[in-house]
């Protein structure tokens, strides 16, 4: 991101659209990620297994970057729900689910 040519504050990198996701070999190249001060954001939060999934991919993402926030796995424009408030009161719902140590 030092070659960008301008501050980057966060990146969001989308992640699996299978439920297979705590497949390693998926998130071992962020062993090598370097963001500088930029936040991280791992695409990994998935309507179709909610909290349960996402506790599962938080794990083995932590196997390899300790430090990242979580995200739908690639915004919210095809998500389900009646409307966009749902699904972003589903997504902060299950984000919340995760415990950060500060």
């Amino acid at each position: 991101m030092s070659n960008s040519g301008r501050t980057v504050d966060w990146l969001h990198l989308a992640g699996p659209r299978y439920l297979r996701s705590e497949d390693r070999s998926f998130f071992r190249p962020l062993v090598d990620l370097e963001p500088g001060p930029a936040r991280v954001f791992l695409g990994i939060v998935l309507p179709v297994d909610g909290v349960s999934g996402l506790e599962r991919r938080h794990r083995t993402a932590s196997r390899y970057l300790s430090d990242f926030g979580v995200a739908m796995y690639c915004g919210f424009g095809r998500q389900p729900g009646a409307d966009g408030m749902e699904t972003m009161r589903e997504h902060r719902r299950v984000a919340r689910s995760i415990k950060h140590d500060a």
